[in-house]
């Protein structure tokens, strides 16, 4: 897998991909020079033309796929708020300050403790497991994806395909990266935008139990056969520099 960085001209086509060493990925002097060529050929362009970003031509539909996957998760969190304000028969408030307060393990624990009590239906059980754990992935790639940066791109010749690397550190600090195509991207977009649409289904359906069981029916807690689950989401897969195995 070759590793690329780009260079714009004047008028943005054609691209200039100029292959990096493996071993200068982290010359960052050597980008910071080519952006700022890269401003003086087109300083003229107004941020209204097709041309912009002018520092990350011809990605617009990547670009594009990203900023979905940020719009989604947030549709994709308040389905969780909805889900987990009807689940803990708590207020919308005290779920919101709990939410504030919690990231998303201490979240997924309590809502862990909420929907293993004895009194809720098997079936629903496992509804809500799979929220849960396609949840937790849906929220590491999105995590993933707006916590890292442009660093290049691939091309699997042998494949026909390519798109663009991710890059980021671990907790160890070491730099990984991720190669994702346009479908790897849209593809992330899609699976958060299902299980939101699951998560307000549950909601939903967790109410008009409740409003059940208050009323002495005794099919509630029963989901309906209507609310289907979403295949699980795949995680991205992140690898230190250099490491080989599984080119994509």
């Amino acid at each position: 897998m070759q590793l690329y960085y780009q260079i714009p001209t004047a008028d943005a086509r054609p691209l200039f991909l100029a292959p990096v060493p493996v071993g200068h990925l982290k010359a960052a002097g050597w980008l910071v020079n080519s952006r700022r060529k890269a401003l003086k050929q087109m300083g003229g362009l107004s941020v209204s033309t097709p041309n912009w970003p002018w520092y990350l031509p011809g990605w617009h539909d990547d670009i594009y796929a990203i900023g979905m996957i940020g719009l989604n998760y947030s549709q994709l969190e308040t389905a969780f708020r909805h889900l987990f304000t009807a689940s803990a028969r708590m207020s919308a408030f005290d779920v919101d300050m709990l939410f504030e307060r919690k990231k998303n393990d201490a979240r997924l624990q309590r809502f862990d403790q909420l929907y293993n009590r004895p009194d809720i239906h098997e079936l629903y059980k496992d509804l809500r497991a799979h929220f849960a754990t396609g949840y937790k992935v849906c929220a590491d790639n999105r995590n993933s994806i707006m916590h890292s940066s442009f660093n290049g791109r691939f091309v699997n010749a042998a494949q026909d395909r390519g798109g663009i690397v991710l890059a980021k550190y671990s907790k160890s600090g070491q730099q990984i990266l991720c190669p994702v195509t346009l479908e790897d991207l849209r593809r992330v977009a899609d699976e958060i935008h299902d299980f939101s649409m699951f998560g307000f289904s549950l909601a939903s359906d967790t109410e008009s139990s409740l409003k059940m069981a208050a009323a002495g029916n005794p099919s509630a807690f029963v989901p309906r056969p209507s609310i289907d689950k979403p295949p699980m989401p795949q995680a991205l897969i992140w690898r230190p520099l250099g490491d080989r195995s599984g080119d994509v």
